[in-house]
């Protein structure tokens, strides 16, 4: 994975493959649809995010999607996998300490994902084709909603961008915008 500091308190590390040890082979699915809306179709991806944030707290998600296309479809299917325990720990990690961060997307963010999913899909182009957001990592103490918003919306506007693979200086740019929502950076 490629890391790249914003500056001394903010970090994301990405990379477009696919990351085989967080994949969770024991989750649950929540799926949705919506009409896509883009002429030109764009090929198969995945792209995998890592955001921290540190300041007087942390801040801290990893996010992971592959896009499919499916030709002759109208829809765009997303399935967003997650798991309802906190049993694998995360070593390799941004965060601080790699005692809290644990694989896997937990329940209380998978609607933060799926509405962001909506939210974008509504006021941009989307191809049709499947999403799966089938890797994650939260800490323990540190994530929340709102970062989990930000990551979701970085993800797929990398993920859904026309030139892929996006070069390192628009991934960087992609992640200030949205961390700019909320964050100064």
């Amino acid at each position: 994975m490629k890391l790249i500091e914003l500056d001394k308190s903010k970090k994301i590390r990405f990379s477009f493959e696919d990351a085989p040890e967080l994949v969770l082979h024991d989750y649950k699915t929540l799926e949705t649809f919506f009409i896509a809306n883009a002429n030109e179709l764009i090929g198969e991806r995945s792209l995998v995010l890592e955001l921290m944030i540190s300041a007087n707290s942390s801040y801290y998600a990893l996010l992971g999607a592959k896009y499919f296309p499916i030709a002759g479809h109208k829809d765009l299917h997303i399935e967003v996998r997650y798991t309802e325990d906190n049993v694998e720990k995360y070593e390799n990690t941004l965060a601080y300490s790699n005692n809290t961060v644990f694989k896997g997307l937990p329940s209380e963010y998978v609607e933060t994902v799926i509405k962001t999913v909506i939210d974008y899909c509504r006021a941009n182009e989307t191809p049709n084709g499947k999403i799966i957001f089938n890797s994650a990592a939260h800490c323990e103490v540190g994530s929340s909603p709102l970062i989990f918003r930000i990551a979701t919306k970085a993800v797929l506007r990398i993920l859904l961008s026309k030139q892929y693979p996006v070069q390192d200086i628009d991934v960087e740019a992609i992640c200030k915008e949205c961390l700019l929502e909320r964050f100064k950076v």
